[in-house]
């Protein structure tokens, strides 16, 4: 425990004075794979860290306390957490290790604990394997490049589906949102075809998309904390000087 309490300590003072200098400003992936946190939850083999949800919490704290924004959170705690589920293969592996390098990002289609299964099919067709459905308010789908899509098979089983998000027949509608360091869209999908390999299956034993919501408001919860925080701190010390006139 106390090693762990040191490598947080240390994960979090290198945050801070990182994010420190970036008050306000989204960070994009290539800074954050070079500081290794877009892979944090990523296998070692996958060029990660091999680290846990706890450090991904620590960097998450940091950035609700410097109003960064961006789009971690779609991309490397949702999608990340998401395809740690799956079954090892070619796509999937291909994914986690473009996240850890900071030079690809994805973003799930989930928005709620209503929609965990929000609603796409996919139904076999002489051309291949077509996707249908839509879910609402997906975090940072409008600058991701991969949509994962928890998708309801023919044969009743889940999946997941692994799409472009310039795909031809999927549509990504950004929503103006007050909250300027979120950036959500509705995504909807009209008979899109999919590639021979874009559907995964979930590894035996995985949560499926039940885990999901859990994971994003944990995640919410912990920018919130750290934003709170930083809000508390600058109370303190506006009270510390101000005069009464």
């Amino acid at each position: 425990m106390t090693d762990f309490a040191e490598l947080h300590d240390e994960l979090r003072a290198v945050a801070a004075d990182v994010l420190a200098a970036r008050v306000g400003e989204p960070v994009d992936s290539a800074v954050l794979a070079e500081l290794g946190w877009t892979g944090l939850e990523v296998a070692d083999e996958l060029d990660g860290a091999g680290a846990s949800f706890r450090e991904v919490a620590v960097v998450a704290e940091q950035l609700g306390r410097n109003v960064n924004g961006g789009g971690y959170f779609g991309s490397a705690v949702l999608g990340v957490g998401l395809l740690n589920q799956l079954t090892a293969g070619a796509v999937r592996d291909t994914l986690l290790t473009g996240i850890a390098a900071g030079t690809t990002t994805v973003t799930v289609a989930i928005s709620s604990e209503a929609e965990a299964h929000p609603g796409f099919v996919v139904a076999e067709t002489a051309d291949g394997p077509r996707i249908t459905g839509r879910a609402p308010l997906v975090l940072d789908a409008g600058s991701a490049d991969t949509l994962l899509a928890p998708v309801r098979l023919p044969d009743g089983r889940s999946a997941v589906a692994a799409v472009g998000c310039r795909t031809v027949g999927l549509a990504v509608k950004t929503r103006p949102v007050v909250d300027e360091t979120r950036s959500l869209a509705d995504v909807s999908a009209d008979s899109v075809l999919l590639a021979a390999d874009a559907l995964l299956d979930y590894a035996d034993g995985a949560d499926e998309p039940d885990a999901l919501p859990a994971r994003a408001r944990a995640a919410v919860a912990c920018d919130s904390l750290g934003l709170s925080a930083a809000m508390l701190d600058a109370t303190v010390d506006y009270v510390a000087v101000r005069q009464q006139f």
